[in-house]
C-alpha cells in the first residue's frame, strides 16, 4: 500500500500519541509531586491521581523480589564486618544471631523460609544489644523479603489495600497540621505497607520529603561568651631548660608569661576555633665551654596558635604554629686570662646571629610542644569522656550520623536528624533568643524515635525502667523518680516485665507549655509466669512549664499518672478482670517514678569542670535557665550566664 503525505503524517502524529504522551504524562506526574510542599497539598494531588497497582506476580515481581534479596545480603555482610570488629563480643552476638547460618542461607538462590523464620526470632527477641543500627536493619531486611517472597507465591493482589491505604493516606495528610500521636503511629503504618509492597514509591518518597521540616529535630548552640571562659587564661609557668646553641651546653631556667586567648572562626561544616597565646619568655642562661663560661639573659617575645576541630564524631587539632622575636644580651665572660676572654667575646659576637636564629628555633619548638602536649592531653580526655558519654546512644543506635556541626563568629552550632522512620516537623526549628549562651531546641520526633530505638520490643522491669531514665532524664527529673521508687518496699519493686510497644513505645506531645506523654505497654509477665500475656495498655502523664524563677525550671504535673487499656472508654465497656488485676499490680509502681514536679537548676560552671586539676582552667559563674516553652512539636530551653 501506498501513502500518501496525509498519511504518513497521521501516521507518524499517532506514533508520537501512543509513545510520546505516556512518557511525557509520567515526566509530568514526577515534577508535580516534586513541586509539592505540604502535605495537605499531597494529599489534593492524590485525590485527583490515584497511584495504580504495581502487580506482584510475574517479572516485576522477581525483579523486586531478587532487588530486596540483594540488598538483604549486603546488609548481612555489613554486619558480619561490624561484628567482627568488636571482637568477642562481637563474636558472641554472632552466635546469637545465627550469623553464619543465615549467611549461608541467604546466597541460596532461593533462601529456604523455615530457615529464615527460625533466625529471624533471633533478630525479634526482645534482648538488650538487638537496637544498634547494623542488627535492626538485618531485621528489617528479614521482614521485607520473608513478606514479599510469601506475597508473590500466594498470588496476592495489593489492588483493594491500596486503595483503602491512599484513602486512610488522604484523610491523615490533610489533617497534618494538627497531627496526633494515633495520625503519625497510623501515617507509618501505611507508608511502610507502601514501601514493603513496593506500591507508590513516589509518594512515599514525597511524603518523607515532606514530613521533616528543616530535617534537623534537634538544635544546640553555645555563645563565644561561654565557650571562650574555657579558653582565656593567664599563663605564667617556669621551666628549666637545657639545650645546644652553636654547639655549646646551655642551660638555665625560662618563666614563661602571658594570656591566652580563644577565637571561634566561621566554619559552615565544623567546629572551628583557635587557642591563641602572646606572652614573654625570659631567664638567665649559662654556657660552660672547657675554662669559658658566659653568662646572658634572653627576653623574648611568644606567640602561638593551637586549632581545634570537631566534626560530630571527635575533637581533633593540627600542630601549633608560632613566632618568637629573640632578644637576648650577653651579661658576663669568665675566663683565665684577658686575651682569652677578649678572644672569647669577640668569638661569641660574632657568632650572635646564628645564635639568635638558633635560640628562635628553640624557643618555637618549645612554646610548640607545650601547646601541643596540653591540648593534646585536653583533646584525649575530652574524646574519652565524649566517647563515653555518648556509649549508650552509640550503642542503640541513636546516636545522629551525621551530626551537623558549624562555627559563627559568635557561637558553636550543633544540628541532628534522630530519625529511624517519618517524623512529622510542620513547623521549623525556633529561633534562638538574643544574649542566649546555651540554647536547646529539642523536637517531639526526636524524643519518640530515642525512646523507639531504646525500648521497642524490650521487656523491663522496674530496673530497667530505672537505668533508661538514668540516661535520658534531667538529672533533677531522676533524682526525685529514685527517691520515689526507693521508699517503696523492696519486696514490691519486681512485680514482673513489661513489652513496649515495637512502633512507638513512647508517645511525646510539646504543646500549649506543656508535656503529654504516653508509656505504651503490649504485654505483661508476671514472675511466675512463662509468656507474656498481649494487654495494650497506655501509662499517660503531663507536666506543664509552671514558672521559672531563680532556683530554676519548675515542672509540675497536672494529673495523676493513669494506666487505662489502649481502647478504653468509659462509654463503651468496662475493664476486664486481667486489665484490673494487671491495672492494681503495676499502676502504683509506675506512678512513682512520676514525681509531682521537678527542675532544671541552675548549674554553677566550677561544678561541672574539674577544677580540682592545678592545671585547668579556672572558670567561674552560673548557667541559669531564663526560658523555657514547649510549642509547636518543640520544647526549647535558654540560658544565660550569669557571673
Amino acid at each position: 500500500m501506498k501513502l500518501n503525505h496525509t498519511n504518513l503524517a497521521a501516521v507518524i502524529a499517532l506514533l508520537f500519541i501512543l509513545f510520546a504522551f505516556p512518557a511525557y504524562g509520567q515526566e509530568s506526574n514526577n515534577e508535580t509531586l516534586n513541586n509539592i510542599s505540604s502535605l495537605p497539598e499531597l494529599a489534593s494531588w492524590l485525590e485527583k491521581n490515584p497511584p495504580e497497582t504495581t502487580s506482584l506476580s510475574g517479572i516485576t515481581g522477581q525483579r523486586m523480589l531478587s532487588q530486596v534479596l540483594t540488598s538483604l545480603r549486603q546488609d548481612v555482610d555489613k554486619l558480619r564486618s561490624y561484628l567482627r570488629s568488636n571482637g568477642v563480643i562481637g563474636a558472641k552476638w554472632g552466635t546469637v544471631l545465627l550469623l553464619d547460618e543465615l549467611r549461608t542461607t541467604v546466597y541460596q538462590a532461593s533462601p529456604n523460609l523455615e530457615t529464615l523464620q527460625r533466625i529471624r526470632e533471633r533478630f525479634h527477641s526482645h534482648q538488650w544489644g538487638l537496637e544498634v543500627t547494623e542488627i535492626r536493619q538485618v531485621a528489617k531486611d528479614l521482614d521485607s523479603y520473608m513478606h514479599l517472597r510469601e506475597a508473590i507465591e500466594e498470588g496476592y493482589d495489593p489492588s483493594d489495600d491500596l486503595k483503602e491505604a491512599v484513602s486512610r493516606l488522604i484523610v491523615i495528610l490533610k489533617k497534618s497540621n494538627q497531627s496526633t500521636f494515633n495520625s503519625i503511629s497510623e501515617l507509618n503504618g501505611i507508608v511502610s505497607w507502601l514501601e514493603v509492597n513496593h506500591q507508590a514509591p513516589e509518594v512515599c518518597l514525597t511524603v518523607r520529603r515532606l514530613t521533616g521540616t528543616g530535617k534537623y529535630n534537634f538544635y544546640a548552640q553555645v555563645s563565644d561568651n561561654l565557650v571562650l571562659k574555657f579558653l582565656n587564661r593567664h599563663v605564667d609557668q617556669t621551666q628549666q631548660v637545657t639545650e645546644y646553641i652553636v654547639g655549646r651546653p646551655q642551660s638555665g631556667r625560662i618563666r614563661t608569661v602571658g594570656d591566652t586567648r580563644g577565637k571561634l572562626n566561621p566554619d559552615p561544616n565544623k567546629i572551628n576555633l583557635s587557642i591563641i597565646l602572646n606572652g614573654v619568655a625570659s631567664g638567665n642562661m649559662v654556657s660552660q665551654a672547657r675554662n669559658i663560661t658566659v653568662t646572658s639573659a634572653t627576653n623574648n617575645q611568644l606567640s602561638a596558635v593551637k586549632d581545634i576541630y570537631f566534626d560530630g564524631k571527635q575533637l581533633t587539632s593540627p600542630p601549633a604554629r608560632s613566632n618568637v622575636q629573640i632578644k637576648s644580651t650577653i651579661t658576663g665572660i669568665n675566663s683565665p686570662g684577658g686575651l682569652v676572654q677578649s678572644a672569647a667575646t669577640n668569638r661569641i659576637n660574632e657568632l650572635k646571629p646564628q645564635a639568635d636564629a638558633e635560640a628562635a628555633y628553640k624557643a618555637r619548638a618549645r612554646v610548640e610542644s607545650s601547646m601541643n602536649k596540653e591540648v593534646g592531653d585536653m583533646i584525649v580526655k575530652a574524646n574519652a569522656r565524649f566517647q563515653q558519654a555518648t556509649e549508650l546512644y552509640r550503642a542503640r543506635g541513636i546516636y545522629p550520623d551525621p551530626f551537623d556541626c558549624s562555627t559563627t563568629e559568635h557561637a558553636l552550632k550543633f544540628s541532628a536528624f534522630i530519625s529511624d522512620d517519618i517524623p512529622i516537623i510542620t513547623h521549623p526549628v525556633p529561633e534562638t533568643p538574643e544574649n542566649s549562651d546555651v540554647f536547646i531546641a529539642i523536637h517531639q520526633s526526636a524524643i519518640m524515635e530515642s525512646c523507639k530505638t531504646m525500648l521497642a520490643d524490650l521487656r523491663g522491669n522496674q530496673r530497667v525502667f530505672m537505668t533508661i531514665a538514668k540516661n535520658m532524664l534531667p538529672e533533677e527529673a531522676y533524682n526525685e523518680m529514685a527517691k520515689n521508687a526507693a521508699q517503696k518496699d523492696e519486696a514490691n519493686v519486681s512485680s514482673g516485665y513489661i513489652y513496649f510497644n515495637a512502633q512507638y513505645p513512647v508517645n511525646v506531645q510539646f504543646t500549649n507549655n506543656t508535656i503529654f506523654f504516653d508509656v505504651r505497654i503490649d504485654a505483661f509477665q508476671g514472675n511466675d509466669s512463662s509468656s507474656p500475656k498481649e494487654i495494650p495498655m497506655n501509662l499517660s502523664a503531663a507536666y506543664k512549664i509552671d514558672r521559672i524563677d531563680k532556683n530554676g525550671v519548675w515542672f509540675v504535673r497536672i494529673k495523676e499518672p493513669e494506666l487505662v487499656p489502649r481502647d478504653f472508654e468509659t462509654e463503651t465497656r468496662r475493664l476486664t478482670t486481667q486489665e484490673t488485676t494487671l491495672r492494681n499490680r503495676l499502676q502504683k509502681e509506675l506512678k512513682d517514678s512520676f514525681p509531682e514536679s521537678f527542675q532544671i537548676k541552675p548549674r554553677k560552671l566550677d561544678e561541672m569542670v574539674d577544677n580540682s586539676d592545678p592545671d585547668s582552667v579556672k572558670v567561674t559563674g552560673t548557667l541559669r535557665p531564663v526560658a523555657a516553652k514547649a510549642a509547636n512539636g518543640w520544647l526549647t530551653i535558654n540560658w544565660q550566664l550569669r557571673e
